[in-house]
């Protein structure tokens, strides 16, 4: 059984006439390099070409490969997947060997449904393959193919990259959320604090009196001068909002009009 070690394979045939069985576990390149890295150097075409050249040497002419493909839950089990192995083996001497992922901690994967198998070894069927379908065992003890029962020495340290990897994207998750948090409290803050201040009785402070905008937003924090409409200019008071001053300025008009008709009449 082999991975797809190019060079050796072809070495293999002047020295041995075992039978040879490929993992191969994706219908295309794109997917077999990630499940499979080493297809990154030796690709689908040029491996089953090699096996092609082992079996053409062996001689035994009825000897096939058997291809192991196995099935990875969302991964390489959908229908699809059976069509493109179907027609990248169509004219190989082979037969199919469907096997069932064993799930363990940390892998990632997880197994088909039983009509996802049934489903794929169907169209397999359909297109003229003998297929078989690997009957799993121990997996209830961690024993199945795949698996290691207790706790193993890792050299790989791969559980642990994985666990550290999850790890940091929960704290990368967290981090963001109080991020977000915080800048909501900032902004309500900010937004509590940009109104007039009033005192615990809900009159405004004096500080909120001074700051207050007038409607047309001008600030009224300090004595401006202005003038009313005959010209003459009258002090606004600090504070005063400008309906207030227009205001002031007719009580102004009508107080000296009165006194107008008061020298008239005297």
């Amino acid at each position: 059984s082999t991975s797809g070690v190019v060079p050796a394979l072809d070495k293999l045939a002047s020295v041995s006439e075992a039978s040879l069985a490929i993992s191969l576990h994706a219908p295309n390149d794109e997917l077999r390099d990630s499940l499979v890295p080493i297809n990154r150097k030796y690709p689908i075409a040029r491996l089953l070409d090699s096996a092609r050249r082992y079996i053409d040497a062996q001689r035994d002419s009825k000897r096939v490969v058997t291809i192991e493909y196995t099935l990875i839950a969302g991964v390489n089990d959908q229908r699809e997947h059976a069509e493109e192995l179907a027609e990248l083996l169509r004219g190989f001497p082979c037969k199919i060997n469907l096997i069932p992922f064993n799930p363990f901690p940390h892998s990632g994967y997880e197994r088909p449904s039983k009509n996802a198998v049934s489903r794929f070894w169907q169209a397999l069927t359909d297109a003229g393959f003998m297929v078989t379908v690997r009957t799993t065992r121990g997996d209830d003890i961690a024993a199945a193919c795949g698996q290691l029962v207790g706790e193993v020495a890792d050299r790989t340290r791969r559980a642990e990259r994985f666990q550290a990897k999850v790890e940091a994207a929960r704290q990368h998750a967290d981090s963001a959320g109080d991020a977000v948090k915080s800048k909501a409290a900032t902004a309500a803050d900010s937004a509590k604090g940009s109104g007039p201040i009033r005192d615990g009785k809900g009159a405004h402070s004096e500080r909120g009196k001074e700051e207050a905008p007038d409607r047309r937003g001008r600030s009224t924090k300090r004595l401006k001068r202005s003038v009313d409409k005959s010209g003459r200019p009258f002090a606004a008071v600090a504070g005063e909002t400008s309906g207030e001053r227009r205001g002031s300025a007719g009580k102004r008009r009508g107080s000296r009009k009165n006194s107008a008709y008061r020298r008239a009449g005297a």
